[in-house]
């Protein structure tokens, strides 16, 4: 038996299947068409074409292209064949043109959101403007770094990439995929910077020295987190999957060009604009709601609730009431007067201080006369309750001293002679 383009299966002689064959055999960038595979009931028939050119040369999308457009119809007319067009190769074309249709759509969603949160936050249109269009470049950068890496095969050696041909197709998702995560990276840096200068500005003279102080204080924070996030992506290389590769360089390159442009070229754009960076339009001053985004309303409530309370409480314990008829005098906190031993002996018709309002220390200057108790209330000894006796003085009739006399006929008594 002779082996013909049928490949030795006479149901591949059909004329449609030849007809169809030839034609695909006969299209230009086509190296081979292999013979029908042709399924047990006979309905259904594939057909490998294999391109003359690699699979992320441009020539095989367009070949791809031409055959669904042109080669089938043509070779198919007239019959009742259903021809599709798949495999790994023209699935890939399909899913990077689906993806390519979307990603502007997508760029734009994400620059319009980001641009609306940071409009909110900074009360600003040119510094946030600033920061998208800078990211976006950081973004378009790295494509360029990847295409010329794999798709013109300049980086095949260097990335270490076994491949047989001399250029590596670009993943149709890795566009897309890139660009999520490095946007939201680089523009966490931004917030960084631009949060930092925002509040340098309402303690600075100057958008100078405002800038020059955000700098200072989240330099170190932008470059940590920068090199940390380099590291991990440029592991990615160590991969030996192409893909993850791409993942790897791309992200890596982009996050050095996001780090040089926040700490270099987004200070040097501030400080062009000065002021008018800042300038947010009256309307939209009204229009647009006042975002707190770090907080810092609460922090001023809460220092504002706590200084009321200390000025109250100092407020209570700065008051102390003033007895009729006394003298006025310049209260003193009571830790700082000298607390006389409670046990120490007096001098004999020294009369006992009387202890402050407050319960504090003896008041130093000369105590009011005693109220006369109201008729039907018990006199308490006079003398207090030791008799009127001095601490340390033994009792009448020891052998000591006579008593001194009671506090209220003192000032018209005689000291006790000795």
């Amino acid at each position: 038996m002779t082996l013909t383009k049928a490949g030795g299966d006479d149901r591949g002689t059909d004329p449609r299947l030849v007809k169809l064959q030839d034609a695909l055999g006969d299209t230009a960038g086509v190296n081979v068409v292999s013979p029908p595979q042709i399924n047990a009931t006979g309905n259904a028939a594939t057909f490998t074409a294999i391109a003359a050119t690699a699979p992320a040369d441009p020539a095989t999308a367009d070949l791809v292209a031409r055959v669904r457009d042109r080669v089938v119809p043509k070779a198919t007319a007239g019959t009742d064949m259903t021809v599709s067009v798949g495999g790994s190769t023209a699935a890939n074309v399909d899913l990077a043109a689906e993806i390519s249709s979307r990603l502007p759509l997508v760029i734009l969603v994400v620059l319009g959101l980001s641009v609306i949160v940071l409009i909110l936050a900074f009360r600003s249109l040119l510094v946030p403007l600033q920061a998208a269009v800078v990211n976006l470049i950081c973004v378009g950068s790295a494509f360029g770094v990847i295409t010329a890496a794999f798709q013109w095969g300049w980086g095949i050696n260097l990335f270490a990439i076994d491949t047989p041909s001399s250029t590596v197709p670009i993943a149709s998702f890795v566009p897309l995929m890139m660009f999520a995560g490095l946007f939201g990276l680089s523009m966490d840096y931004q917030v960084f910077l631009l949060s930092q200068i925002a509040q340098s500005r309402e303690k600075s003279d100057g958008e100078r020295a405002a800038i020059a102080d955000g700098i200072t204080h989240s330099a170190p924070v932008i470059t940590a987190a920068a090199l940390i996030m380099i590291g991990v992506f440029g592991s990615f290389v160590l991969n030996g999957d192409p893909t993850v590769k791409q993942f790897g360089v791309g992200l890596s390159v982009a996050l050095v060009l996001a780090g040089i442009s926040v700490l270099a070229l987004v200070p040097a754009l501030l400080s062009l604009l000065g002021g008018a960076g800042w300038y947010l339009p009256a309307f939209l001053q009204r229009a647009l709601p006042d975002m707190d985004i770090e907080g810092a309303s609460i922090s001023e409530r809460a220092a504002h609730a706590t200084h009321e309370a200390t000025t109250r409480a100092a407020a209570d314990d700065g008051r102390e009431p003033a007895d009729p008829g006394d003298d006025p005098e310049p209260s003193v906190p009571a830790p700082v007067r000298a607390r006389p031993a409670e046990n120490a002996p007096r001098p004999v018709g020294d009369p006992a201080p009387a202890p402050s309002a407050d319960g504090g220390a003896p008041s130093a200057h000369r105590p009011s006369p005693p109220e006369k108790p109201s008729p039907g209330t018990p006199r308490p000894p006079e003398g207090g309750m030791n008799g009127g006796r001095p601490p340390s003085a033994p009792p009448p009739g020891d052998g000591g001293e006579s008593s001194p006399a009671p506090a209220d006929r003192r000032a018209d008594s005689a000291p006790p002679s000795h």
